[in-house]
């Protein structure tokens, strides 16, 4: 009966530790930046101003992250 507990209690010590270890590398993988490449496509829309005006510098390239209320064309 004692060799029996003993393999148990072995048992669960190994499960355990192997439960542990995969937490681990899950919690490690979800910390880490995701993998894979690719493109977003976004709509595009034809602009026209009320004022005639001529485009003097365009200051964001074709594909540049731009923010809320950025400066397109000058």
């Amino acid at each position: 009966m004692r060799r029996v507990a003993a393999l148990f209690i072995a048992l669960v010590l190994v499960l355990s530790g192997m439960l542990a270890w995969r937490l681990h590398v899950q919690a490690a993988e979800a910390g880490a930046p995701s993998g894979g490449a690719g493109e977003i496509e976004g709509t595009e829309v034809d602009l026209a101003s009320r004022v005639t005006a001529r485009v003097l510098e365009q200051p964001v390239k074709k594909g540049e992250k731009v923010e809320k209320g950025a400066l397109l064309l000058a």
